[in-house]
């Protein structure tokens, strides 16, 4: 019942709705989950608190890459119903998900500029290559450090078919 504000006070909600998703979007799917999501939030919609607390909660679920497309389904669609006139929370929702959207392969890197270990600026728009591969790294990652000779290895490979690699430390 999602009428009932006393739920808030316990983790039936969450857990019931998670079970919801694992039976309704089973094998799971984007579009399923998009489905399970409108059908969660358009009945939470009976109590403002219950709907921006469910609103809440699958933002934090879908916080990572692998679902990248379903946050930025919940944060477009449903923003402004859920964030009860708090501005700057839903400004940042919105720069969250536009920089998600913004980030997807295929898209232009945004501006990136660093220092070269000689102490010179690097900026990523002056690199003229027909593919450009950019790679964060840090000496401290061991997966980092085992991939780097990989990198070598494809730099070889594509450099002459355009291919610049800027790593980034």
């Amino acid at each position: 019942d999602f009428a009932d504000s006393n739920l808030l006070h316990t983790t039936l909600i969450f857990d019931k709705i998670g079970q919801y998703f694992q039976y309704f979007a089973d094998p799971t799917g984007i579009e399923k989950y998009k489905t399970a999501i409108d059908f969660v939030l358009i009945r939470s919609a009976a109590n403002i608190n219950i709907n921006e607390f469910v609103y809440n909660a699958l933002l934090r679920t879908f916080d990572h890459s692998s679902w990248e497309d379903i946050y930025t389904y919940v944060a477009d669609k449903y923003a402004e119903q859920n964030t009860c006139g708090n501005e700057t929370y839903k400004k940042q929702i919105a720069l969250k998900s536009g920089t998600i959207k913004a980030l997807k392969p295929g898209n232009k890197a945004p501006g990136i500029i660093t220092e070269s270990i000689e102490g010179k600026n690097i900026i990523l728009d002056s690199i003229h290559s027909e593919y450009t591969l950019v790679v964060f790294w840090a000496s401290w990652c061991e997966f980092c450090e085992k991939s780097l000779p990989d990198l070598t290895k494809i730099y070889d490979a594509y450099h002459p078919k355009g291919l610049e690699i800027l790593a980034i430390s």
